[in-house]
């Protein structure tokens, strides 16, 4: 059970007690940009914003071996994905 005070103010962690009003004054809206990489991040999980990170310290190289393997397997799995509702579709 959270303590309040005699105004209504909850005291936080630190012991301080911020009012309702002191709250709402503090918010502040998110940026159109913010905003969509918060939404592009949680359908996407969080691959895109750390296979650039991983990427760079492999090198270039390597990077583009495993790029190469993952088209190879994402054209393998979109041929397969074809075949399967080509055959559901014929029955």
């Amino acid at each position: 059970m959270i303590p309040k005070t005699n105004t209504g103010e909850v005291p936080n962690i630190d012991g301080e007690t911020n009012s309702d009003e002191d709250i709402r004054n503090n918010f502040r809206p998110m940026t159109p940009l913010a905003a969509s990489s918060t939404i592009v991040n949680l359908l996407l999980a969080t691959g895109p914003f750390s296979y650039p990170y991983g990427y760079v310290n492999l090198g270039p190289f390597l990077s583009c071996i495993i790029i190469g393997i993952t088209c190879i397997l994402a054209y393998v799995s979109a041929t397969f994905m074809l075949e399967a509702i080509s055959v559901a579709q014929s029955r």
